[in-house]
């Protein structure tokens, strides 16, 4: 009877032992999986944050370069102004003229900051942000940014092939390589006026002016999606 009792005794013991240590590896689990999610959580803050500051410093950019653009564009509304074959060219002020002209021709560029956010997307680590709806925003920016980019270029290229290239003999501009020596001035005169009568001219810099117009619709747009997805930061930055 003592050795049953002896028996069911050690039992109880070894029930208790194996008890407790299904309960020492469940608490490990949770230990080590709480401590997982608390430096995931972190990662995440610490990642949400410079993105926000790498989005903030684009929003500025987008200011920038759209203020560039819209003097462009009104540049060449001055010189839609007085172009045309009666256009009354008798108090034509030439300097002004010429800057409005390189104006139109110059190239502004955006070229947003994308370190943390090429790192998060390429690195897998888009998986560490909690909120789907965040994830899917932050990882169409490549797209949205290369979007308003192809655009620009396109802005771009008529004032730099389709305006100077046409219009380099009226201006008597010398195209000169970095690597060669000056070579004296152009012997031949601008002819401001010429060029502001000729048809091809204002037509080109019409285009130049409208699809201008359009690309500052794409910077506010861009802007604007910009401004939302750093709202969507804030609310998951604690």
């Amino acid at each position: 009877m003592a050795s049953i009792n002896l028996n069911r005794e050690s039992l109880k013991w070894l029930l208790l032992e194996g008890l407790a240590i299904v309960v020492s590896i469940l608490l490990a689990f949770a230990i080590d999986a709480w401590w997982s999610d608390r430096q995931e959580s972190t990662e995440e803050q610490l990642l949400l944050r410079q993105l926000k500051v790498e989005f903030e410093s684009n929003v500025l950019q987008l200011v920038e370069k759209r203020a560039l653009h819209a003097e462009a564009r009104a540049a060449g509304l001055r010189i839609l102004a007085i172009t045309g074959p009666n256009a009354d060219l008798t108090e034509l002020e030439i300097g002004v003229v010429r800057d409005d002209f390189m104006s139109v021709l110059y190239q502004y560029t955006f070229d947003p900051h994308t370190g943390v956010l090429s790192s998060i997307i390429y690195s897998g680590k888009l998986d560490l942000i909690e909120s789907e709806g965040l994830r899917v925003d932050i990882a169409s920016w490549p797209a949205r940014y290369q979007d308003l980019i192809e655009d620009e270029q396109a802005v771009a290229a008529i004032g730099r092939v389709r305006v100077r290239d046409h219009y380099d003999d009226f201006l008597a501009f010398r195209n000169h390589s970095r690597n060669l020596p000056e070579i004296g001035k152009s012997g031949f005169a601008e002819d401001i006026e010429g060029m502001l009568r000729e048809r091809r001219f204002e037509n080109t810099v019409s285009t130049k002016v409208s699809r201008t117009g359009q690309l500052l619709g794409f910077y506010d747009e861009t802007r604007a999606q910009l401004m939302q997805t750093i709202s969507l930061i804030d609310s998951e930055l604690q």
